[in-house]
């Protein structure tokens, strides 16, 4: 991948913006979120990548695939008002049918345009999908952690928000409700990332983003959580009930033993 390819396909992508731009103040607000969070998570993956060593060529294709990895966001919020992919269609899907129905890719080297294929494709899954190559796993790593670097940022952002400034869509219509399901809690117990289907209120919401340390792959990601101080942020927006508590500290603890090194003193909880 070079240089110029990256421009091209920036070009590209910034056409997609201006086509999804619109006189309704909502979809206005959520596509400019939705092109500034792929710019910001291009500029995460770059850092993740060269955190763990990529050369120049490696570090524009893990550009590229962020770049187009949330390409579908913009037709799903036109369509269907939500980013919810449960109650709309599985965004990266979308994003995929579009890079195959402009052919966008088709002027590329066709093993770097399946890199990026793949790691679209697996980006938002669960898990990573058993089928990669050696190659694609790394990138479809390096990608999933700049994704949830940079909502980290969007979450915290909202979650530390006076409640009237908040853009309701990032909270995915969840009801601030009272308490927690035991369901996310058990998940977090067992050290493994929470179910999006178990969430039934923004607690469960807080805690869904608290476990995704444990779906997290690279040292350079679990240091930049660690500086940023995402877990303890979110952390002091909910209750202090002694699981959720017994939660946090689990995993402040598991970032720390995966190399994630605070600045200066927690005083979190």
């Amino acid at each position: 991948m070079t240089a110029d390819e990256v421009r091209r396909l920036k070009k590209w992508f910034a056409s997609i913006v201006r086509r999804s731009q619109s006189t309704d103040g909502d979809i206005r607000v959520n596509v400019r979120l939705k092109a500034h969070h792929t710019y910001q998570v291009c500029r995460e993956a770059r850092m993740v990548g060269t955190g763990i060593g990529l050369g120049a060529d490696e570090l524009y294709l893990i550009e590229a695939a962020a770049l187009l990895h949330d390409v579908g966001r913009f037709e799903q919020y036109l369509r269907y008002r939500t980013f919810n992919d449960a109650e709309s269609t599985d965004h990266a899907a979308l994003g995929l049918e579009i890079l195959r129905r402009t052919e966008v890719l088709a002027s590329l080297a066709q093993d770097d345009a399946q890199l990026i294929v793949d790691a679209i494709r697996s980006h938002n899954r669960p898990q990573l999908p058993a089928d990669l190559s050696e190659r694609g796993l790394l990138f479809s790593k390096i990608l999933r952690d700049a994704d949830k670097l940079d909502i980290w940022k969007i979450i915290v952002g909202y979650y530390e928000q006076r409640e009237e400034e908040r853009n309701k869509a990032i909270a995915m219509g969840l009801p601030d409700t009272p308490g927690v399901s035991s369901a996310v809690l058990r998940s977090l117990r067992e050290q493994r990332a929470v179910f999006r289907g178990d969430l039934k209120n923004l607690n469960d919401l807080k805690l869904f983003h608290i476990g995704w340390v444990y779906d997290v792959n690279l040292q350079p990601t679990f240091q930049a959580v660690a500086e940023r101080r995402y877990v303890e942020r979110i952390g002091r927006t909910l209750p202090i009930m002694g699981e959720i508590r017994d939660s946090i500290r689990a995993a402040l603890e598991f970032v720390s033993a995966n190399g994630g090194t605070p600045a200066g003193s927690a005083g979190v909880l």
